[in-house]
């Protein structure tokens, strides 16, 4: 009986795939930048008058974007920040919930055209007007395409060709 043996030497290989995906990190970081800055630009133009009515811009200018990343993920990311009703415009309230004065002793308000004074006011709950899901979702498409070409040309530019793809 023979015994054979074979020496295989795959660092060049692994070298290649650790460029490859290296290359395409850096291509999909870059193109996860891009959208995520697009897609805080469609929540602003939201907000600014197709889904609310900007009264104060306090949510308009709470919107943030940011880039989360570590060896395995990135994440774009795209919030509002410190605003207690900004869920509540996102997902719709919960329930009726009592309004009272804070810095006065009563409230004062304008109903159907007249002057209203009360001690407090049932609030009925407010419905959703979503902002942040409804532009992700008016996005998808764009975001998929973008980042699969993104992967694909990262991938390209390592030197070597992605494999074809079966539906």
């Amino acid at each position: 009986m023979a015994l054979y043996t074979v020496s295989v030497d795959v660092d060049p290989a692994v070298a290649k795939l650790d460029a490859v995906a290296l290359a395409a990190r850096a291509a999909l970081r870059g193109t996860i930048i891009s959208l995520t800055q697009a897609l805080a630009d469609a929540v602003r133009i939201k907000l600014g008058g197709v889904t609310l009515h900007v009264m104060s811009g306090a949510l308009l200018g709470s919107i943030r974007s940011s880039l989360i990343e570590n060896p395995s993920v990135i994440t774009g990311r795209v919030y509002s920040q410190g605003l207690i009703y900004a869920p509540v415009h996102e997902y719709g309230g919960r329930g009726f919930y009592p309004i009272v004065p804070v810095r006065a002793r009563m409230l004062s308000f304008i109903w159907h055209g007249v002057r209203v004074y009360r001690m407090r006011v049932n609030h009925p709950p407010a419905k959703q007007r979503s902002y942040l899901r409804s532009s992700l979702e008016d996005m998808r498409e764009e975001i998929v395409a973008k980042l699969t070409a993104a992967a694909k040309a990262g991938a390209a530019s390592a030197g070597t060709s992605t494999p074809p793809t079966t539906p």
